[in-house]
């Protein structure tokens, strides 16, 4: 895209600014919209109407006027202004203000005077910036973008957003897209860029950005600063006056004026240009007053001229220029209000002279004065085309919403509402085509030819008649300027002779004050002596005078914070006493439960011991009729023993006679062989007999045996029975009182859990209460530390220019202080909530103690259930065991003698027959041979006798077995009795630690909770209800203009503290008189070096003042929080 070559002067509309010739290559892009990706085409881009390429609006139009309320601030809400804006939500057309204050009159309330003012446009505070920019900038931008010449300015008073509104948060987001704080430039910017990148192939796009301060001009991006500034915010020096100073001009064509020498920069993107607005919003002069941190104190006027290249329907290529100025005017303020002083009141004069020139040209421009008088003041001549000329012209009036800026309020809206009035007339910008450059390019060359033309021709002029015209006018104007250089020649020689004579009279002067001069120099030299040993002293003494007032000033921001932790504390104080009255009436209750359980447990031990009495006695009776019964059982044995031994005894008698008997008759038999078959016959009738007599015998014996052993076992069986039986009774009875006596104990200790869960479950309660009532504490402070490190930022701003150097540290050393201050306080609490926790927890413990020793004492009885279970199954498993054994003993020896005699008879028998075959034998024998017989009765005598010793060896082993089998029943016996008595001392031992139970019950369990004094009675609570405050800064200064001696003035006042309280102590009284002599003499020591002046002076013995009284009068806290002493 071509571009006309950059000039000195280039003619724009106002507030128009002209570039110079630092102009830089005009940037051009030629980007095609169809190649971009997807994500870098806008979802929405500009609308863009299409209109005529020239052409005016003959009928104008207004300029447009919007309204935009801010929210109340930080400093409004703590000063209690009410709201008197009211808007339709946040967007509308008419604002209403109230003008006055209700009134009541004999109980009839009148409501507030208001007024309503209508706007095109009125936004509320609910109203965000994207919501303006999309009602009232992006239309305006879609005219720029057609070739119109657009202005929007901010007007209102000082702190009521109008940076905010047009410049806002410059920070970018991660993906490149404005902040949602962004202002109305950013947003601009950006939906600009973002429309050309994918609509328009060729064009370029310039920024400017002016600055207006105390009527002087400064370009805020030209790369060497015009004014020296203090860091990357305000500058606190005002502009000096420097050679390349920016100027106006009217413009020849009547269109507005240009500004020599402002330098408009080419952007391609908009982050680049958004680097530039954040480069010169850092070199805009900012100050900080009473109504706002960051109040600007320059008018500001930032440019953006677009070049868009099209094609016109016959084919030729055509420039279109648009140019969108965004102007922040500087807020009008109430000097005596915003406590601006010096500098900073010249600066609000120099902003209300500039803004009532604004306010008196709307009011010449609404009344169609013949006469406007834009050149009264420079904003205003910059204004001039946007006020009734040829742009589009919108004005954003912004107001606060509170009562105490009513004043500036309704001037503002009325201001505002003129200037609805004012009639533009919009014209688009000429399209610059081709032809027309080539046209001014052919005039050029052209004059050049000419001027060769001549000089080859070679005439004696070598001129073109235009060229020797120029020259010929040229040397006439040199000709003058040589003849007036001549007079001035003249002039000055007469003034170098009259210097001359004075130079002289200086001389002579000179040598006269030469030698005052070296007295002089022995006198400073003194003086720098005593200087540099007075400097150390001086050091010392302001860094003490630093560190007094930062602990002085900390003492009066802590007074305001312990106020508002006063009342809090108070609040708590009051719930406190309301939660000890609930748990005094808790313990009440569980006082009345703990006596009925007393009672409870005293009846249930008494009943427990008698209970027990009776089983003891029950048990002893058991002891003593199962001992009679064994001693029967013994005596039993004894006999049967005895009785069966004689039996015995008998049996080998007979046994015995019938061996006598028996070897007799041998004897007989052999002395009598003749008589063989007699003694044969009477042998076997003997051996019949004796085998009958022996079988008869035999089979008696076995059978009284037998029924006397059927009879023990019956006897001893029920005896057994009966002692089995009597046992199980006495532990069923002993089952059924301790079962009884267990479920009455649960009953009531689950009772007693249930009323300590209860109190343990109030008092955790009350405890997170008590918590997070603490934690919100911390919370507050939180707050406050922040809010006093903002107001450390505001303080830095306040600081005038002599302390810069210790700037930082005193931020520095203020912030540590309150993180100081804030910390112990913090930390207090948290020692507070700690011991709360602390107290809970002890409280837990107790409860959870209580828990255990009613779970202890339920297991203790649950484990006497169990043992009482344990003796009953003990009992019955003893009684089945007993009866057990008693039936297998006995069946044993039943079963024993049984098969004892069962053998006893089968030997007899085997005997008999045996005996009975042998006499058949020896009959046989003897009728065989006589010889043989005496052989025979030999061997029969022989072998009976083996038999009958045999026989008495099986009778010797039954009674043995008779014995044994005795024995071992007397021993069977014997155990039952050992493991009967043992189990009866294991009962009278089980029995023994119940009584020991029921007594440590009866005498541990019913103890009364003795009163240790300890525990808090139910009383009222004394708590001051107000807290005296330190004096304002006004009153601390009314009380310093009275005490002070009429004879001093302000130059030379040494200021004394002003006290507001009686001091504790003498001690603390000398102490502040020793300080108040030290500052005496280092305030001395000042003014003498020249470090600070008397009025500096007093103003650092005010801060000093001002902190007095914290250390006079102690604020009344709770215990829990500690006090800070200095």
């Amino acid at each position: 895209m071509a571009s006309r070559p950059s000039s000195r002067r280039t003619n724009i509309l106002p507030p128009t600014i002209a570039g110079n010739s630092r102009t830089r290559v005009v940037s051009t892009r030629t980007v095609a919209a169809e190649n971009l990706p997807e994500s870098s085409r806008p979802a929405s881009p500009p609308r863009v109407k299409t209109l005529k390429t020239n052409g005016t609006q003959e009928d104008g139009s207004n300029i447009q006027v919007v309204v935009r309320c801010r929210r109340r601030s930080e400093r409004e809400i703590q000063e209690g202004s009410p709201v008197i804006i009211t808007t339709c939500g946040p967007r509308g057309q008419e604002v209403t203000i109230e003008t006055g204050t209700s009134t009541s009159t004999f109980g009839v309330v009148t409501l507030p005077p208001t007024r309503t003012y209508p706007f095109d446009c009125v936004f509320g505070p609910e109203a965000d910036q994207s919501l303006v920019y999309t009602d009232v900038v992006a239309p305006i931008l879609d005219q720029v973008l057609n070739g119109y010449n657009c202005t929007i300015f901010a007007y209102g008073q000082t702190g009521t957003g109008k940076t905010h509104t047009m410049q806002g948060d410059l920070t970018l987001t991660h993906l490149g897209n404005p902040s949602p704080n962004a202002g109305m430039i950013p947003r601009v910017l950006f939906k600009l860029f973002q429309y050309l990148e994918n609509n328009v192939a060729d064009y370029s796009v310039k920024l400017s950005f002016l600055e207006l301060y105390n009527e002087e001009l400064r370009d805020l991006l030209t790369p060497d600063p015009q004014t020296p500034t203090q860091g990357s915010q305000s500058s606190t020096t005002g502009a000096t006056q420097q050679p390349n100073q920016l100027k106006i001009f009217d413009d020849a064509s009547k269109r507005g004026v240009f500004i020599q020498g402002l330098e408009e920069v080419p952007v391609k993107d908009a982050a680049g240009a958004i680097l530039l607005l954040t480069r010169g919003s850092q070199r805009r002069q900012i100050a900080s007053t009473k109504f706002n941190d960051h109040s600007s104190r320059s008018h500001s006027i930032f440019s953006i001229t677009v070049h868009l290249k099209e094609t016109s329907s016959l084919g030729d290529d055509l420039l279109k220029v648009g140019k969108l100025h965004l102007v922040d005017l500087a807020g009008s303020e109430n000097i005596g209000r915003s406590g601006a002083e010096n500098k900073r009141a010249r600066e609000a004069g120099m902003i209300n002279q500039s803004l009532l020139t604004l306010g008196r040209v709307i009011n010449a421009l609404v009344e169609k004065s013949s006469h406007v008088p834009y050149r009264e003041s420079k904003l205003t001549r910059l204004l001039q085309d946007s006020l009734g000329g040829r742009t589009k012209t919108c004005i954003i009036a912004t107001i606060s919403p509170v009562r105490s800026n009513l004043e500036e309020t309704l001037s503002t809206l009325e201001y505002a509402l003129r200037a609805k009035s004012i009639r533009n007339k919009p014209e688009i910008n000429q399209r610059l085509t081709k032809n027309a450059l080539l046209k001014e390019y052919i005039s050029e060359i052209e004059r050049l030819k000419g001027d060769l033309i001549s000089a080859r021709e070679m005439n004696g002029i070598y001129f073109s008649q235009e060229s020797w015209d120029q020259m010929w006018t040229e040397n006439e104007e040199r000709q003058g300027l040589y003849e007036e250089s001549k007079r001035q020649i003249a002039s000055i020689e007469a003034e170098m002779k009259v210097v001359r004579e004075e130079f002289e009279q200086t001389i002579a002067l000179l040598v006269e004050r030469e030698g005052e001069l070296a007295e002089t120099r022995n006198t400073l030299q003194t003086t720098q002596h005593r200087l540099q040993s007075t400097s150390g002293q001086l050091n010392r003494t302001q860094q003490e005078l630093q560190e007094e007032i930062l602990i002085r000033k900390a003492h009066q921001e802590t007074e305001t914070k312990l106020d508002k932790i006063a009342n809090q504390l108070k609040s708590t104080l009051e719930q406190t006493s309301s939660d000890v009255e609930g748990l005094f009436a808790k313990l009440s209750r569980k006082t009345t439960a703990t006596e009925e359980n007393v009672q409870t447990v005293i009846t249930c031990g008494k009943s427990l011991k008698m209970l027990v009495a009776d089983i003891v006695t029950g048990l002893q009776e058991f002891a003593t009729v199962r001992e009679e019964t064994i001693n029967q059982v013994n005596t039993m044995l004894h006999h049967f023993q005895a009785t069966q031994s004689q039996i015995l005894d008998s049996q080998k008698t007979i046994v015995n006679e019938e061996l006598e008997h028996l070897s007799s008759f041998i004897q007989t038999a052999r002395v009598n062989e003749n008589m063989t078959d007699d003694a044969v016959t009477s042998l076997r009738t003997t051996l019949e007999t004796a085998s009958d007599r022996m079988n008869v015998s035999f089979s008696t014996w076995c059978t009284d045996l037998t029924a006397q052993l059927v009879s023990l076992y019956g006897e001893f069986r029920s005896s057994g029975l009966k002692i089995t039986e009597g046992m199980n009774e006495s532990v069923e009875a002993l089952t059924r009182v301790f079962n009884s006596i267990i479920s009455e104990t649960k009953k009531h200790s689950q009772e007693e859990i249930e009323l300590t869960m209860d109190l343990r479950r109030l008092v955790a309660e009350n405890g997170n209460a008590e918590i997070q009532r603490l934690k919100s504490q911390n919370k507050i402070l939180s707050r406050l530390l922040q809010s006093e490190r903002t107001k450390a930022e505001r303080a830095r701003n306040d600081l005038v220019q002599r302390i810069s150097t210790l700037l930082g540290e005193f931020v520095d050393d203020r912030d540590r202080d309150l993180r100081e201050v804030v910390s112990e306080v913090q930390n207090s609490t948290s020692q507070s909530e700690m011991a709360l926790l602390a107290l809970l927890q002890a409280n837990d413990n107790n409860a959870q103690a209580s828990s255990t020793i009613f779970s202890n004492w339920q297991a203790a009885l649950n484990n006497h259930q169990r043992d009482n279970l344990g003796i009953q199954e003990n009992f019955e498993q003893t009684s089945s065991v007993l009866t057990e054994l008693f039936e297998i003993g006995l069946t044993r020896i039943q079963e024993k003698l049984t098969t004892v005699i069962s053998s006893e008879t089968a030997t007899m028998n085997k005997h008999a027959r045996d005996i009975s075959s042998a006499g058949e034998e020896a009959f046989d024998q003897i009728r065989q041979a006589k010889r043989a017989r005496i052989d025979a009765s030999g061997t029969l005598e022989t072998q009976t006798q083996q038999r009958l010793q045999s026989l008495r060896a099986g009778s010797a082993m039954l009674s043995n077995q008779v014995h044994h089998e005795l024995g071992l029943l007397q021993d069977k016996i014997c155990e039952d009795d050992a493991t009967t008595a043992m189990q009866v001392n294991k009962t009278m031992t089980q029995v023994a630690q119940i009584q020991e139970n029921v007594h440590e019950l009866i005498t541990n369990g019913t103890k009364m909770d003795m009163p240790t004094g300890s525990t808090p009675v139910k009383r009222s609570r004394q708590y001051p209800e107000r807290w005296a405050l330190t004096a304002s800064r006004q009153e601390v200064l009314a009380n310093y203009q009275q005490q002070r001696p009429p004879d001093i003035t302000s130059e030379q006042v040494s200021a004394e503290p002003i006290y507001i309280g009686k001091p504790e102590t003498d001690e603390m009284m000398g102490r502040e008189k020793l300080m108040d002599e030290d500052t005496k003499a280092i305030e001395e020591d000042l003014l003498i070096a020249g470090t600070l002046s008397p009025t500096e002076l007093i103003e650092t013995k005010i801060i000093h003042e001002r902190t007095d009284p914290l250390r006079e009068r102690p604020i009344n806290v709770p215990r829990t929080r500690s006090k800070r002493r200095y």
